[in-house]
């Protein structure tokens, strides 16, 4: 639903969902009166990957039309109360201060966070298979003892490495 210039109707706001395939569009009843949004205000909409995307090497998947709304500079420019009132009075901004957007948009937003939740959940495997790795070459060559199990390295895996992993993922995304 595109901002129609003026303030938004008391509707339903809908948020995404992560646990959904990747490809599949929100499903909208005919007549159905919401507000889809993206992100909130002065937050960005594109996540920094660690690696180069070659799922998007030119970077089509999102839109990348400047939306000042979610330039993370301009949060000082956005702390003033009227300017934000203006804004939500326009129907740009949600009263909760969130990033009005299309049903396309919210669409191609959902796809894009799925798509950077399947790259993590991805790579997180292929870190944990090369610990187990080279857990087991060093059992080899005698450096752990032989009598700690693939086991107990898997659960400290699921413990520890689960933890680090993600807190370093969110340490990129906040960057």
């Amino acid at each position: 639903m595109k901002p129609s210039g003026g303030p938004l109707p008391k509707t339903q706001v809908v948020h995404i969902n992560l646990d959904s395939p990747l490809g599949v569009k929100l499903f909208v009843p005919e007549g159905f009166n919401g507000t889809y949004c993206t992100t909130k205000l002065s937050q960005r909409r594109h996540q920094e990957k660690p690696y180069f995307d070659l799922w998007d090497p030119h970077c089509r998947q999102l839109d990348n039309q400047y939306n000042s709304l979610q330039d993370p500079y301009l949060k000082e420019f956005y702390k003033n109360k009227a300017r934000i009132r203006s804004v939500t009075k326009h129907g740009l901004l949600t009263p909760e201060k969130e990033v009005v957007c299309s049903l396309k948009e919210f669409n191609e937003y959902c796809n894009y966070l799925k798509r950077n939740k399947m790259d993590r959940e991805m790579s997180y495997r292929q870190q944990q298979k090369e610990l187990v790795k080279e857990f087991l070459i060093l059992q080899e060559q005698k450096i752990i003892p032989e009598d700690v199990p693939v086991r107990d390295m898997r659960e400290w895996l699921l413990e520890q490495g689960c933890n680090s992993f993600w807190q370093q993922g969110e340490a990129r995304r906040l960057r």
